[in-house]
């Protein structure tokens, strides 16, 4: 019979030691994660398609350039990392891409399209491609980045909903084909969370979107990398085929917090 962890790990996360692939690590989230895995004793990889020669992501130990829907650029990437690190243990499937107006009606095809390559075949490809090389490895783990999206949709936001709940059911679906190779597999699901890609949103918007969130205010992107890690970890060892929501409480009530105040209190002032 199969034998789990045991004890926990005396390191703290226990990956100290553990090499770890993470895609779109040149943006906010990315580096975020990157950041925090190094700082656990990772040795950490980064992929994305921007990353030119002078590119650099701190703590990366190497940073490749790849088109990661393509499974031959993958492979090759693969190969650079086996050949400094020697094993693969970890992969955060971070890459995805998030478009302004994304209304149903007039996006056309070829943009729905996209986003599903970028977002979906994002996770497929460098799980499969990855999965022989973290096979090898005890308590290797896939870590995939989905959105509170997945399950609560927003106006304008067609594409990228479906594209979120295809990267969750993904996420079972791969948990339940790589758990007899020993990996398992989790999503994370965030809402806001301050990068540059908000830098357009001036004050007074950022106010109002942190009303909608219970603990009063959008996540750093260390928080969410601390999600990720601990999915990573041996402290998750018996954790797989779910998606932790990391979103400061946004979908846990009907109302948000100012809505539900004057609803209740309201109502118990009209009795």
């Amino acid at each position: 019979m199969a034998r789990g962890a045991g004890q926990p790990p005396s390191d703290g996360l226990g990956l100290a030691g553990r090499s770890v692939l993470v895609t779109g690590a040149r943006g906010g989230v990315g580096r975020g994660i990157v950041a925090l895995l190094t700082a656990a004793g990772a040795t950490v990889f980064g992929v994305d398609r921007e990353a030119g020669p002078e590119a650099v992501v701190p703590g990366c130990a190497e940073l490749f350039a790849a088109d990661i829907t393509n499974p031959d650029e993958m492979a090759g990437l693969l190969a650079g990392i086996e050949e400094r690190a020697g094993s693969l243990d970890g992969l955060v499937n971070n890459a995805a891409s998030l478009e302004p107006r994304d209304l149903a009606y007039p996006l056309a095809l070829t943009e729905f399209r996209d986003r599903l390559v970028n977002n979906v075949e994002a996770v497929y490809v460098p799980s499969r491609v990855c999965s022989s090389m973290l096979a090898r490895r005890p308590g290797a783990a896939i870590v995939n980045v989905s959105s509170v999206c997945a399950t609560r949709a927003f106006r304008g936001s067609a594409s990228y909903v479906a594209s979120k709940g295809a990267v969750e059911a993904l996420t079972r679906a791969l948990a339940i084909e790589f758990a007899p190779s020993g990996i398992r597999v989790n999503a994370v699901a965030p809402a806001m969370i301050v990068t540059g890609d908000w830098a357009g949103v001036d004050e007074r918007e950022w106010a109002r979107r942190s009303r909608l969130i219970p603990l009063g205010r959008p996540a750093e992107p260390a928080e969410i990398a601390g999600v990720i890690a601990f999915l990573l970890s041996p402290l998750s060892s018996y954790v797989t085929g779910q998606t932790l929501v990391a979103d400061g409480g946004l979908t846990t009530g009907a109302y948000p917090p100012q809505d539900e105040e004057a609803f209740v209190f309201g109502a118990e002032r009209r009795r």
